[in-house]
C-alpha cells in the first residue's frame, strides 16, 4: 500500500481551529483527498504569486523607501541640518513633518522617521540583513534626539535581531538588547522589559552561554513585574543554571527555584508553588543546609496540606522530623503536634513507615531465647591453651555435637597448613534456633531519642511474621503488613515507653510460643504520641554477612542474617543448672577439690541422654548422687585415688565429655552431683566451662537437644616441696662448731 499523501491543510488552519480539532485520524486526515495533481496545482499557484507579485512588490517599495531616505538623510547637505538639530535641537530642523511632539513622541506614517523604520522592516523581510542594520542605525540617534523611548527600545530590538541573523559579532547584539532594555525601562514598561530579557536569555542561549541568560532573566525581576510573571522569570533562570556546562551551578538553580516557588505562592499558584520547591529540595538533602531543608520542608507540607495532598503533607513532616537533631526544642515540638494533628485529623488509620523517631539502632534488635545458642566460630581450626584458658565454647559444642569433625581438629591441630579449613570435613547441620511452647523469649532492641523533648510511645511491640512452613525467600522486613501477625503463633505483652530527651535506652518485649511453626521478627511497632497517636513501624534490617569472595570479580558474596528468625517447636525438657562450691574457690595446685553440681527439671517432658562437655577435660571428673558427701581422704586407695586414675572420664574418642551418672531427669526432679576438680598448674583466674546437653524422649520435628551453659572461676596457688640438709662446716670437729643448713624448694607438678 502505498503511504498517505501528506497533510498540507492543517499547518495552515488557524491556532484556536487546530486546537479544537480533535486528533487526526491516519485514515480521515484533512487533505487526504487531495491528488497529486491538485497538489502540485495548488504548489504553482503558491509559488507564482511569490515569486511574480509578492517580491517584486517589496522590491520595488525597498527601492522606493531607500530613494526618499537617501533624499532626506544621506548626502552633505543633510548632514550639516543632522548636525544643526544636534546643536540647537528640535527648533533647527524645519523639515520635521509628521511628527507629533510630547512626552512620549508618535511618529506618523508619511514622516521620515516611520519611513526609515519601513523600509528596515522591509530589508529584513527580504532579508537583507545589511540593509536593515544600516537603516536602524540611522534612526536610532535621530529617535534619542526625541526622546522617543519606546521607539528607540523598538529600533533597538530589530538591530540586534539583523546583527543575530547575519551572524554577527555577539557583543554588538549584547549592547543593542541592554539599550532596548534600559529605554523600555526609563519609561517603565515593564512588559517590553520583560520581552527584551526573553529574547536577549534565547539569544545567549543559542550561543551555549547559559549563566548570562539566567542574569538578564533575573535582571527583569527587579521592575514592575507581577509576582506570576516574577515566577516564571525565576524558575527559567534556573534553569539556564541547570545548563551550564561542563558543571551545572546546582546551589544557583535552587536558590532560583525558592524564589519561583516563593512568587508562585504569593500570587495564589500553590500547585506550581510547591513544585518548584520540591525540585529545589533535591538539591539540599544531605548536603548539611540543615536550616534551608527545615524552611523547604515546612513550607511543602503546610501547602500541600491546603491542597488536600495529604500524603504528600504526612510525608513532608516526616522529613522534616527526621532533620531535627540538635535543633531548639521549641521548633521540635511545634512539628511534632502538628505532624501528630494532621494524621489524627485527616488519616487516622495510616500507618508511618519512614518515620525514624525513635532512631532504631541498626543491628540492635535481638532475639534472646530461653537459652544460648552457640554457634562455632573457627576458623584456623586450631585449639586454645588447653592449660589454664581451656577450650572454648564453641568447642565444647562442636565435641558435643559434630565428634567427626572435632576428631579431624584434634588430629591436625599442630598441621603448618595455611587454611585448614580445607583439610577439615563441612560442619554438621545445627538446629534452628527455637522458642519452646510454654516458655518466654525476649526481643532486645535499642532505641534513641534525638530529640530535645521527651516520647511518649504507647503499645509498644514487635512486628513479626508467622508461617507454618519455612520460609524459603530471602526475609523483607519493609513488606510487613499489619496482617501478617495476627495469623497467630505467638503472644506478645505489650508495653508504654517513656523515651527521655536525648537518652539512648533498651526495652524488652517479652514473647511466648503458642503454635508449631515459623516466626520471623520484622521490625518494631508503637503508637507515638500516646494513646491515640500516629502508628509507626520501624523495620529490624539486619547488616549482611559475607559468606566467601568471588575471585574473579573480588566481590564478597552475602547472605541474609537470619538471627531474627526461630523456630516455635512443642514442649521440651528445661533443666536449670548450678555449680556450687568452685566459683570464686582458692586451692593449691594439685589439691583435689569438690563442688556440688545440682540439675533441675524445671520443664513438663523429661531429660534423657544427659552429657556435660569441660574446657579441662584431664581435670574434671562426676560422680554420682550417693558419693557426694564422702571424704576423699577415706581409706586406702580409696576415691581420691580413684579419682585420680579416672581423670580424664573421656569417651574412647577423646572426647572433652562425660556421660552424667543419672538416668532420665523427670519434670520436677533435681539431682546433686559430686564434681572433682584438680587444677593442671598455678593460674590465677583458672576458668572452668562446661556445656551440658540433654534431649528430648522423642525427636519428631522438634529440637533434637539442648544445651545449659556453666562456668566456675578459681584462684590456684603454688604447692611447693621443701627439703631440708645438714652437715658440718669443712675442717671436722676441730675447724670449728658450725653447722650448715640447706633447704631445697620446688614446685610440684
Amino acid at each position: 500500500d502505498a503511504p498517505p499523501p501528506p497533510d498540507i491543510w492543517t499547518p495552515c488552519r488557524p491556532l484556536s481551529l487546530r486546537v479544537m480539532a480533535p486528533p487526526p485520524d491516519a485514515s480521515a486526515r484533512i487533505g487526504c483527498l487531495l491528488s497529486s495533481d491538485d497538489i502540485n496545482a495548488q504548489r504553482r499557484l503558491v509559488s507564482d504569486f511569490v515569486l511574480r507579485s509578492l517580491l517584486p512588490h517589496l522590491d520595488k517599495r525597498v527601492r522606493s523607501l531607500n530613494q526618499q531616505v537617501v533624499a532626506v538623510r544621506k548626502g552633505l547637505k543633510n548632514q550639516f541640518r543632522s548636525w544643526g538639530t544636534s546643536l540647537f535641537g528640535k527648533a533647527a530642523d524645519s523639515s520635521r513633518e509628521g511628527v507629533v511632539d510630547g512626552s512620549d513622541p508618535r511618529y506618523l506614517f508619511h514622516s521620515v522617521e516611520a519611513q526609515i523604520r519601513s523600509l528596515a522592516e522591509a530589508a529584513a523581510m527580504l532579508q537583507d540583513w545589511d540593509l536593515a542594520l544600516s537603516s536602524y542605525r540611522l534612526l536610532i540617534p535621530d529617535l534619542k534626539r526625541d526622546k522617543a523611548h519606546c521607539e528607540v527600545g523598538l529600533a533597538n530590538i530589530g538591530a540586534a535581531l539583523s546583527l543575530f541573523a547575519a551572524d554577527a559579532k555577539p557583543s554588538h547584539q549584547d549592547d543593542f538588547l541592554d539599550a532596548s532594555y534600559a529605554a523600555f525601562q526609563r519609561v517603565s514598561l515593564s512588559r517590553y522589559c520583560v520581552h527584551v530579557s526573553l529574547l536577549h536569555a534565547s539569544i545567549l542561549q543559542s550561543r551555549d552561554r547559559h549563566a548570562e541568560a539566567a542574569e538578564r532573566l533575573i535582571r527583569a525581576t527587579c521592575g514592575e513585574v507581577s509576582d506570576l510573571g516574577s515566577s516564571i522569570l525565576y524558575e527559567e533562570a534556573a534553569r539556564c543554571f541547570m545548563r551550564v556546562s561542563p558543571v551545572p551551578h546546582m546551589r544557583k538553580a535552587s536558590l532560583h527555584l525558592v524564589h519561583a516557588g516563593h512568587r508562585y505562592l504569593k500570587s495564589g499558584v500553590k500547585a506550581h508553588g510547591v513544585r518548584c520547591y520540591r525540585l529545589a529540595l533535591r538539591a539540599y538533602q544531605g548536603k548539611g543546609w540543615s536550616h534551608i531543608l527545615d524552611h523547604l520542608l515546612a513550607a511543602l507540607a503546610k501547602h500541600s496540606l491546603n491542597l488536600s495532598r495529604i500524603p504528600g503533607a504526612i510525608s513532608f513532616y516526616v522529613q522534616l522530623l527526621s532533620n531535627q537533631e540538635g535543633k531548639p526544642a521549641d521548633r521540635q515540638q511545634i512539628y511534632l503536634r502538628d505532624f501528630l494533628a494532621v494524621v489524627r485529623q485527616h488519616s487516622p488509620s495510616h500507618l508511618e513507615r519512614d518515620l525514624a523517631l525513635p532512631i532504631l539502632i541498626r543491628g540492635s534488635v535481638r532475639l534472646v531465647l530461653s537459652e544460648p545458642s552457640f554457634l562455632p566460630d573457627l576458623e584456623g581450626g586450631g585449639f586454645a591453651d588447653h592449660g589454664t584458658l581451656g577450650l572454648r565454647w564453641s568447642d565444647l559444642e562442636e565435641a558435643t555435637v559434630d565428634p567427626q569433625r572435632w576428631n579431624a581438629r584434634l588430629e591436625h591441630s599442630k598441621s603448618t597448613l595455611v587454611n585448614l579449613r580445607k583439610a577439615l570435613p563441612d560442619r554438621c547441620a545445627r538446629p534452628p534456633r527455637a522458642i519452646v511452647i510454654g516458655e518466654s523469649a525476649t526481643v532486645a532492641v535499642t532505641l534513641r531519642n534525638p530529640l530535645q523533648l521527651p516520647l511518649t510511645l504507647s503499645k509498644f511491640t514487635i512486628a513479626y511474621r508467622f508461617t507454618l512452613e519455612e520460609p524459603k525467600s530471602e526475609p523483607d522486613p519493609h513488606s510487613w503488613q499489619p496482617s501478617d501477625s495476627d495469623a497467630g503463633g505467638l503472644t506478645i505483652c505489650d508495653q508504654d515507653i517513656e523515651l527521655p530527651p536525648g537518652a539512648t535506652s533498651q526495652v524488652k518485649v517479652t514473647i511466648a510460643g503458642v503454635q508449631e511453626g515459623w516466626v520471623e521478627v520484622t521490625g518494631i511497632v508503637y503508637h507515638l504520641g500516646g494513646v491515640g497517636g500516629v502508628e509507626c513501624f520501624q523495620p529490624a534490617c539486619l547488616p549482611r554477612k559475607p559468606v566467601k569472595t568471588n575471585k574473579k570479580t573480588s566481590q564478597a558474596v552475602t547472605e541474609a542474617d537470619s538471627s531474627l528468625r526461630a523456630r516455635i517447636v512443642r514442649a521440651m525438657p528445661r533443666l536449670s543448672c548450678s555449680l556450687q562450691g568452685l566459683d570464686g574457690r582458692a586451692c593449691r595446685h594439685g589439691e583435689l577439690v569438690r563442688g556440688v553440681l545440682e540439675v533441675s527439671n524445671q520443664g513438663s517432658v523429661a531429660a534423657h541422654s544427659l552429657r556435660l562437655a569441660c574446657s579441662h577435660r584431664h581435670a574434671v571428673t562426676l560422680r554420682p548422687p550417693s558419693e557426694i558427701d564422702t571424704n576423699p581422704l577415706e581409706g586406702q586407695g580409696g576415691l581420691a585415688a580413684d579419682c585420680a586414675e579416672d581423670l580424664p572420664n573421656c569417651s574412647s574418642e577423646d572426647l572433652p565429655i562425660c556421660h552424667v551418672p543419672v538416668g532420665p531427669l523427670a519434670p520436677g526432679e533435681t539431682v546433686r552431683l559430686a564434681i572433682w576438680v584438680r587444677p593442671p598448674a598455678a593460674a590465677s583466674p583458672f576458668e572452668i566451662r562446661m556445656l551440658l546437653q540433654y534431649a528430648p524422649p522423642t525427636i519428631d520435628g522438634g529440637m533434637p537437644y539442648r544445651l545449659v551453659k556453666l562456668g566456675a572461676s578459681m584462684s590456684v596457688l603454688p604447692c611447693l616441696k621443701a627439703g631440708v640438709r645438714v652437715r658440718w662446716a669443712e675442717g671436722g670437729l676441730g675447724g670449728g662448731d658450725r653447722l650448715v643448713v640447706a633447704v631445697e624448694m620446688r614446685e610440684v607438678g
